[in-house]
């Protein structure tokens, strides 16, 4: 049985199982300015859909990528608690090899926000806890993604909400739940490869290995008008490559990730926003020592660029946010 499967029953277990709770425990969270849009999403737990569209341009693999995730939230104990689910679809377009279409992995998280009194007014301040868990997508290539592992994602955002103006930090981290699949794993067709057989395309111990991941969000909004919200932001994250990291890079790879993003949020009526926004890595050139410029010289190749090894060159959004 792919391990897929078993996580497609157990999440749709899941909301069967809470769906009689929601009539009794799900309420509308205070409409005060916490409670609005802010990218994609409300900074505070709130009953919500969000289908969003991710353009992905210049990724390491030659490749650029369309993600198409579908996303809903509960909310229960008027704005404590957050229930969410996200669902990705990816679509590669891809140089020199044919297109590719994947399921990516599925995340089912938490969202607490203890004192939900305190966003309802202006200028008040908000604390929210959010943590969920990546699913191992199994090792069937052909129609998921090539990341069979377990992780979590866990962060504290700190948030300030006046009238037209909010400010929200995040700190957190993703940490790895499961270890990467042995060299030796099934291909779609059932045939077993063994350590000297190398599979194309395939995340291993060998080829890659898991880390723990440090990552830090500023983001700020400030509403124009009734309708349109113009927003911007800063990540910062150590490893550079995140949680998957390709051994072969070596320590070539930079160790600080650096993003900026901007967008614009239209709150077409109190229940539907439409928020597109655009995203470029920022990079910090590595220095090198004349020892380091020697080794590479008597290796025949010039010092690397660390721009080679961008994640990616730049992506753009467009996100529908339905709020009940």
């Amino acid at each position: 049985m792919k391990i897929l499967n078993f996580q497609s029953y157990a999440v749709s277990a899941i909301f069967i199982f809470l769906s009689p709770l929601t009539a009794l425990l799900a309420h509308h969270p205070s409409a005060g300015p916490g409670s609005r849009v802010l990218g994609a999403s409300t900074p505070v737990p709130r009953d919500q859909l969000i289908f969003a569209l991710d353009y992905l341009k210049g990724d390491p693999e030659n490749r650029d990528i369309w993600t198409l995730t579908a996303a809903g939230e509960l909310n229960f104990f008027d704005g404590r608690v957050g229930l969410g689910l996200q669902l990705p679809y990816q679509y590669y377009e891809q140089k020199d090899r044919a297109d590719a279409a994947r399921y990516a992995r599925p995340r089912l998280g938490l969202r607490l926000q203890p004192w939900p009194e305190l966003s309802a007014g202006e200028g008040q301040v908000f604390l929210v806890g959010d943590v969920d868990v990546g699913f191992a997508t199994g090792s069937d290539r052909n129609r998921f993604v090539d990341e069979n592992f377990y992780d979590s994602a866990a962060g504290l955002t700190l948030g300030c909400a006046f009238d037209d103006l909010i400010l929200t930090i995040r700190g957190g981290g993703v940490f790895p739940l499961s270890r990467l699949p042995q060299a030796e794993t099934d291909d779609p067709d059932g045939v077993v490869h063994y350590p000297w057989e190398p599979v194309a395309e395939t995340n291993t111990r060998d080829t890659h290995e898991l880390k723990k991941v440090t990552e830090w969000r500023l983001r700020a909004g400030y509403r124009v008008t009734e309708v349109l919200q113009p927003f911007v932001g800063f990540a910062y994250r150590v490893p550079y490559a995140g949680v998957l990291k390709e051994r072969a890079t070596g320590d070539r790879v930079p160790k600080i990730y650096r993003e900026f993003e901007a967008g614009l949020v239209v709150q077409a009526s109190e229940s539907l926003a439409v928020t597109v926004g655009y995203r470029i890595p920022l990079f910090r050139k590595r220095e090198y020592s004349d020892v380091d410029r020697a080794w590479y010289v008597l290796q025949g190749r010039a010092p690397p660029d660390p721009s080679e090894f961008r994640q990616f060159v730049e992506a753009y959004n467009v996100s529908v946010s339905i709020l009940f």
